[in-house]
């Protein structure tokens, strides 16, 4: 069977709910015992830190490193405006040292605020 993966992002915003997270730490991710084809991928600034959860013996963290390849942002945002120049790409991954969330941001907004030409 196919494992099927569940994506939760940016948890620290759901933390702000608390009933919310109840239901994600005792009720989703408990399901994860008995759905052993199940992969759930939750991922933000602050995790499910229920440590007597059932869960929790199935549960690995690992933190993201930081992502200064400029050519991989040049890539990534180049499908979404190809209008984004290298030395935009450059000045803006040099001056965040790397960190995927103020990268992307700015990038994103950038291009949109270019124009197509026309």
């Amino acid at each position: 069977m196919t494992p099927l993966l569940i994506v939760l992002d940016t948890y620290e915003k759901v933390v702000e709910t608390n009933e919310l997270v109840t239901w994600i730490e005792t009720q989703w991710l408990a399901e994860a015992e008995q759905c052993p084809h199940w992969r759930f991928l939750v991922g933000g600034q602050k995790l499910p830190l229920s440590a007597r959860a059932r869960w929790q013996p199935f549960a690995r963290e690992i933190e993201l490193e930081r992502i200064a390849d400029q050519r991989a942002w040049s890539d990534w945002i180049r499908q979404r405006n190809p209008r984004v120049e290298d030395k935009h790409v450059e000045g803006i991954v040099l001056g965040d040292d790397g960190l995927p969330a103020t990268i992307s941001t700015l990038l994103a907004g950038l291009a949109d605020r270019l124009t197509a030409p026309g």
